[in-house]
Order: structure tokens, then sequence, then C-alpha cells
């Protein structure tokens, strides 16, 4: 561990100078590998930066909600659109919008699938962390969070609901096109906790 640090001060000082003075001074650093819905909400206690690359689909609702602070309560909770709906229900995408039937073998199932894989993207995308728990929000001593990101539109919705929590504000965003000729954009963002 004692070589790790002076690996880490060595690459610190060529990398930023005398700045990296502030390296000595690090008390822990520590580096967590595991599901970040299952740890969020206790990997952030003892935490002064957090370092978030989520898949391309975003940080999940557990995460989100650990990050933001948010304690489950929304504008419009418990209304749906649908009269038979319950409140608050996510739609249960595993059963067969023919309620079982089944014909000939690959009768409408292309068209089944279809309607499928769009009835759970449209969940996806609109995925709320009002189904989630109550979480408490964020420890105070959490200052700074790096969010890391491949895919832009699920960092677009997950900067909204950072920005809307009014636990943190944006301040520095920054594409990066790794791969000429394709729509990849990499995203790195820098969020600060908000001064009540």
């Amino acid at each position: 561990v004692e070589a790790a640090r002076e690996t880490f001060e060595v690459s610190a000082r060529e990398t930023f100078g005398p700045s990296s003075d502030g390296v000595k001074r690090l008390g822990k650093v520590s580096f967590l590998v595991a599901a970040a819905a299952d740890v969020a909400a206790e990997a952030v206690i003892d935490a002064d930066v957090v370092v978030v690359d989520p898949p391309r689909k975003g940080l999940d609702a557990r995460t989100l909600a650990a990050l933001a602070g948010h304690d489950g309560a929304h504008d419009g909770e418990g209304v749906s659109d649908e009269p038979n709906e319950v409140p608050n229900k996510p739609p249960d995408l595993s059963t067969d919008p023919r309620r079982g039937k089944q014909g000939a073998a690959g009768s409408g199932r292309k068209k089944r699938n279809k309607r499928n894989r769009r009835a759970k993207k449209r969940l996806l995308a609109s995925e709320d962390v009002s189904f989630v728990p109550a979480t408490p929000p964020p420890p105070d001593r959490l200052r700074t969070l790096i969010y890391v990101s491949c895919g832009f539109a699920s960092f677009e919705r997950d900067c909204d609901a950072l920005i809307a929590s009014k636990q943190w504000a944006l301040r520095r965003a920054e594409g990066f096109n790794f791969f000429p000729g394709s729509d990849a954009l990499e995203t790195l963002a820098v969020f600060e906790r908000v001064e009540r």
C-alpha cells in the first residue's frame, strides 16, 4: 500500500507540478468495484469526491436518488392517465399483449416483440426516481461529483435530475470525440455541491 501511495505521489508531482502538494495530505483514497445501486448510499458517506462512470443507459434510479438526495416526492405523484392503472406502478412488460393467446408459430411475434421493446424503451426513458424508496440527502462532506458518460441522452437526463434536486450545480462539462466519423460522444462533467 505504501509503495502504491509513493507511486501515486510521484505521478501526481510529474503531472501537476508544485500544485500536487495537496496529494500528500490525502487521508484515504479508495476504489470500490460494485453495483452502484447496491452501495451508492453507503459509498458517499466518507467521500469528498465521487466519480461515476455509468453504462450508456445512465445512472439507475437508486444511484441517482442517493446522489441527488431525493426523497421520492414528485409533483404529480400518484396521478395516472390510465383509468385502471395502479398509481406509481411501472407497467408490467413481461405479459403478452395478446394476453396469452398463441397462434401459429411466428404469427404476430415480430410485431409483439417490437411493441414490447418499444414499451420497455419508453419505460427506461421515463424511468423516474419516484419509484425509489426515500433516500436521505447525500452527506454534506461530499463536495464534488465527476460524471463520465458515453451516452449523451442519458447524461442529459441524469444532469437534469441532479440539477433539479438543488443539491448540485454543473461547473464544467466537456465532450470528447474519440471516434471521428461516428456520432459517439464521451462527456466529462464536474458537479459541485450547492452551498446553502
